[in-house]
């Protein structure tokens, strides 16, 4: 594991305990296994950067802590920067339709916190 994932995995940590949230309930909420989410937060399986963003997410984690400096540090993969911009283009395309109709309130929700 990196240093730079540990540092993440402790602030994760850090915050889901602040937030009194255990790690069932953080599973829960991302739909997955306890047993996936402990091995995520103590760093046995690799934290995705999907994951990642979902946890930050829930938790409400304040993007400040996770900066170095005027910069903000991520190891991304080729797999992980690939499926962002997957991501990406698709957002920026459900953007674009709904900005083409007129009078609009565009509001964007994460569906998994609804």
């Amino acid at each position: 594991m990196y240093e730079k994932e540990e540092y993440f995995l402790n602030v994760i940590k850090e915050y889901r305990k602040k937030r009194h949230m255990n790690q069932e309930e953080v599973a829960r909420r991302m739909n997955m296994a306890r047993t996936t989410y402990q091995a995520i937060e103590s760093g046995r399986n690799r934290l995705k950067v999907e994951d990642f963003a979902h946890i930050v997410n829930i938790l409400e984690i304040p993007i400040y802590e996770f900066e170095e400096g005027d910069r903000y540090q991520l190891i991304l993969s080729k797999d992980d920067v690939t499926n962002w911009l997957k991501v990406l283009t698709k957002f920026q395309k459900m953007v674009e339709v709904i900005d083409n109709k007129k009078d609009v309130d565009i509001t964007i929700k994460d569906k998994r916190r609804l």
